[in-house]
This record gives structure tokens, C-alpha cells and sequence, in this order.
């Protein structure tokens, strides 16, 4: 009867390590999918400029833009700008009489 017992808690054992890799293969699976399939730059309204310009994300994507800083009107401003071309996207400036 010992015999029996150890090999049935073996069996559990084993089992139970399977469900678990199996869980775990299922949730990598789901993230690889989501990271394939699930675009960077979703698309949904971005305002960036302050002014009432609206930009799609899509043309707001982090890994395309920089930040350089300008002068405009004697003011210290922030311009957004495309890597791929150098166009300003959009700028933030202090208001006036800040520093």
C-alpha cells in the first residue's frame, strides 16, 4: 500500500507542475500575441500644442518625435518635431512674464 501512495502523490505532483507550465505557456502566448498584434501608437486625439490643434497619436508616436528648446515672441518655448523630417509638430511656451 505504501507503494500505492507514493506513486498516486507522484502522479498529483506531476500533474500539478503540468497545469502550471501549461498556464504559463498560455499567458506567454497571450502577451507575444498582444506585443505582435497591438500597434505602438494607438490611434485617439493627442492635444499637444495648447492652442486647440489636434493631433491623431498615430502622428504622435514617441519613437518618431524629439523636443528641442526655441525662442518665439522673446519667450523660452518647446517645440515637438518629427525625427524622420525635422518639422516642428507642435510647441508648449510659458506663459507671459514667466521664467
Amino acid at each position: 500500500m505504501t507503494g500505492n501512495r507514493i506513486a498516486a502523490m507522484l502522479q498529483r505532483t506531476v500533474l500539478a507542475a503540468a497545469k502550471i507550465l501549461a498556464a504559463a505557456g498560455v499567458c506567454m502566448l497571450a502577451i507575444w500575441a498582444w506585443m505582435v498584434f497591438v500597434p505602438d501608437c494607438r490611434y485617439a486625439e493627442v492635444e499637444w500644442t495648447n492652442q486647440g490643434r489636434i493631433l491623431p497619436r498615430s502622428a504622435v508616436c514617441a519613437r518618431d518625435l524629439d523636443v528641442r528648446a526655441i525662442r518665439k515672441d522673446g519667450r523660452d518655448c518647446l517645440e515637438l518635431y518629427a525625427l524622420k523630417d525635422g518639422l516642428p509638430i507642435g510647441e508648449h511656451c510659458a506663459g507671459p512674464g514667466a521664467h
